[in-house]
């Protein structure tokens, strides 16, 4: 067995990763489309298949409640399921599953990272943004680090 990273993942050409993504994607359209041709209940879903769902969308993140997981889950499946059949048989216009997908899982990793309840402070640190105010980011700086700014040079 290999110790460490796989070198094959580093040295990987860029369309087969692109593939992995498209493929788990595709898995997770699926998995939707089970939710919803099923008519799962999702109140009834048990905590460890609501997180390995939301995992799979990059909803929520520490701190989250199962009600808050579950919510967010209902929107997913609104907006990516619900909305784009209603509007597809209305109009008949083509809809990228794929993209509106990646594009809610980009949406959803980003709101993860900016929640105070994270626990990163760095990506927070980088999504508060900097105003032309000094000392306005040092406020910002100590209310995520707490303290003093430290910086060895």
């Amino acid at each position: 067995a290999i110790d460490g990273p796989n070198i094959f993942q580093t040295i990987m050409p860029h369309f087969l990763k692109r593939g992995q993504v498209l493929n788990h994607i595709q898995q997770v359209t699926e998995a939707d489309n089970f939710l919803v041709d099923e008519r799962v209940d999702l109140q009834q879903l048990s905590t460890a298949r609501l997180l390995e769902a939301c995992n799979d969308r990059m909803i929520g993140g520490p701190g989250r409640s199962d009600e808050e997981l579950r919510q967010q889950l209902a929107n997913w499946l609104d907006m990516a399921v619900h909305q784009p059949n209603r509007r597809m048989e209305r109009t008949g216009e083509y809809f990228n599953e794929n993209l509106a997908r990646a594009a809610l899982m980009s949406y959803y990793c980003a709101s993860g990272t900016r929640d105070e309840r994270s626990a990163s402070y760095l990506p927070r640190y980088v999504y508060s943004g900097r105003s032309n105010n000094e000392e306005e980011d040092k406020k910002k700086h100590h209310a995520i680090f707490g303290g003093g700014s430290s910086s060895k040079r």
